[in-house]
Formats: C-alpha cells, structure tokens, sequence
C-alpha cells in the first residue's frame, strides 16, 4: 500500500530542512515553509514544493492549504513564541497529526496542551544515543522506538562470533531479538539479511537487535 501523506514543514533551520529533505527523498509530497526568502532559497532544490510566508499568520496559511494537508512537522527553534502560536493555528486547521519541536519540559507541556499530538526533543535524544553508544562501547546506534524498548545497531559480541544463532540463544540469555545483521564491504556498502535460525555469526556482522533498553545495553557491553 502507497504511503500517500502529505507533509507540511514549518522552519527551515538545519533540522526542520533535515526533516523536509528526507521526506522528500522518500517520495513524499512535502510542502516547505520560511518566512526567510535565503532559506526557501537554499532548499527548493531538494524540496520541490517550498514557500516563504509567516507561520503565525493564519491568512497566510490558509493560502496555501495547509488544512489539505495530513501531518505538520512544527520545526521552529529560535522563537518559542512563534513555535507555540504555529502549532495553535495548525491545530485550528484539523491537521491529523502535528509535531512539534520542543527545548524544554515546561514547552513540551503547553504543546501538548494545545493540540500537538507528538513533541520532539531533537536536542535531548541525540544526546541519549550518543550517551548510550558511548556507555556500551559495542552500540553503535540505538533508537528508543516505544517507552522502554530499543532497536540498537551491536557489533557481534565475541563470545557468539562462530556460533549459529540457535546455539547462541540470546533471546533466552540476554532477552534481546536479532532482526537483521548488517555486513559493510570494502566499498563501504551495505547488506542488510535476515538471519535464520543456522545462520553462523562472523567478527565482521553488525546485529540489529531489539529489546528493553537495559537488556539492549547489557548486551551491548559485553
């Protein structure tokens, strides 16, 4: 089935043009707005759809149909003023979904309060991954995907290297689930399998495994 949402991206500061560019790359309709002529500028060649209006203006946005649109990526970050009043407006709009970036606690609550339906930390979980990388030196990366789980990328533990993942056992051991392995040749690219129950573990494999967090980093660390 064809994922056919359409985005609209608020804020073309270095992550909400990261948000507009990746979707954009994925084949989405993506609809990216700045008040900044320079910035709509900058990336109207990655984002086909751009616009240079004033989010807090509600005339302004009606203009351009935002109310067509299914999901509303809020990525303004120098103006909590700003953020908070675009998010208002949009939800006056009957958006499905809005999201909405936050730099603080109290911020994420009064966005929640009036109306967005998801709140982001950009700032806070990069800090958590790189904080959980760096505590278990074999996590290469690690996404918290629901409250209290994780999907980590693990260097293969050298304690399972030559074993095959039956005999390995680790959903029993370490209460984690091996998805995928990931092998990266000499040109840098990658393969993604998924093993079955016979698959041998070698020094290069790269597992893609998923479980609580802290069985995800203990495993991680061994």
């Amino acid at each position: 089935m064809v994922d056919k949402r359409q985005f609209v991206v608020v804020g073309m500061g270095r992550f909400g043009r990261q948000v507009a560019t990746t979707l954009s790359k994925r084949g989405f309709s993506v609809l990216a707005i700045d008040k900044s002529r320079q910035l709509i500028e900058d990336i109207k060649e990655d984002v086909p759809h751009v616009a240079i209006a004033d989010a807090t203006e509600e005339d302004s946005l009606k203009a351009l149909g935002i109310q067509e649109f299914d999901v509303a990526i809020v990525a303004i970050g120098e103006s909590l003023e700003n953020n908070i009043l675009t998010t208002a407006i949009l939800k006056n709009f009957n958006i499905k979904e809005i999201i909405v970036r936050a730099t603080t606690r109290l911020h994420e609550n009064i966005l929640k309060r009036i109306g967005a339906t998801r709140v982001i930390m950009p700032e806070e979980e990069m800090g958590m991954r790189i904080a959980n990388s760096i505590a278990a030196e074999s996590i290469i990366d690690n996404i918290e995907f629901s409250e209290g789980y994780s999907i980590a990328q693990v260097r293969v533990p050298k304690d399972i290297i030559d074993h095959s993942l039956i005999d390995a056992n680790l959903r029993a051991k370490f209460n984690v689930n091996v998805v995928a392995v990931k092998k990266v040749d000499e040109n840098m690219k990658e393969t993604i399998y998924v093993p079955a129950s016979d698959y041998v573990f070698k020094d290069e494999d790269i597992l893609i495994v998923v479980g609580k967090n802290e069985d995800v980093y203990q495993f991680g660390s061994l």
